[in-house]
């Protein structure tokens, strides 16, 4: 029998070139950015096609977020930071970030930029899960 207490999403991400490039990009141009992951849903991998500046605040205030998820529907995936914002993440540990991925970007000076990749996840509290990435 299986124990359904807690509720686990494996999921991959996929990000496409212009995704990528659009994030390198932004990693360049602005000392911080954070914002929305755009694409959809294929199974068990969300396929992040192009990602939305935002601010750093999104969820606190809901009638920003549920106007965005009325323009683009299920296409909001996940959130992102470039470069990486612990305080940014903390905010989306919540219910409304349930299941969405989280990337953050780390611009490399001489070297290929680093991403981390995690799903917000819940057991009782509200967590970051690694999730693979696929890509450029």
């Amino acid at each position: 029998m299986l124990d359904c207490d807690i509720l686990i999403l494996m999921d991959s991400v996929y990000l496409t070139p212009p995704a990528a490039r659009r994030f390198e990009a932004l990693s360049l141009s602005l000392p911080s950015a954070c914002g929305l992951l755009l694409g959809h849903k294929r199974a068990h991998t969300s396929i992040v096609e192009d990602v939305l500046p935002t601010g750093k605040d999104l969820l606190s205030d809901p009638s920003v977020y549920d106007s965005l998820t009325r323009i683009y529907e299920d296409g909001i995936v996940g959130f992102f930071a470039a470069p990486s914002n612990e305080e940014f993440f903390q905010s989306l540990l919540c219910p409304t970030a349930f299941g969405k991925i989280v990337i953050s970007f780390e611009p490399g000076r001489n070297t290929d930029p680093v991403l981390t990749h995690h799903m917000i996840s819940f057991n009782g509290d509200f967590y970051l899960e690694p999730v693979s990435i696929e890509g450029p």
